[in-house]
């Protein structure tokens, strides 16, 4: 949410209620599966870094990186 709050973009505050359901749901299944916990970690860590730096460019990407790691893990397309 504090990430969602400070793009001072409107339909990212629209958009998270809709993102914590998928969020919870995602939670649950990767549960399942050790290997999905460990990318989900190591990802939080590589968003946290850019975070960090400040460097939004970094951030974007690896959150993008973070959904594609999600959505094959979930056997989502």
């Amino acid at each position: 949410m504090a990430i969602a709050q400070a793009t001072h973009n409107e339909f990212m505050n629209k958009l998270m209620p809709i993102l914590y359901q998928a969020i919870t749901k995602g939670v649950a299944l990767s549960t399942q599966s050790e290997k999905a916990m460990k990318a989900t970690l190591g990802d939080h860590r590589m968003i946290m870094e850019f975070l960090e730096q400040r460097n939004a460019e970094g951030a974007r990407n690896a959150m993008r990186i973070h959904i594609m790691h999600a959505m094959k893990e979930l056997d989502i397309e």
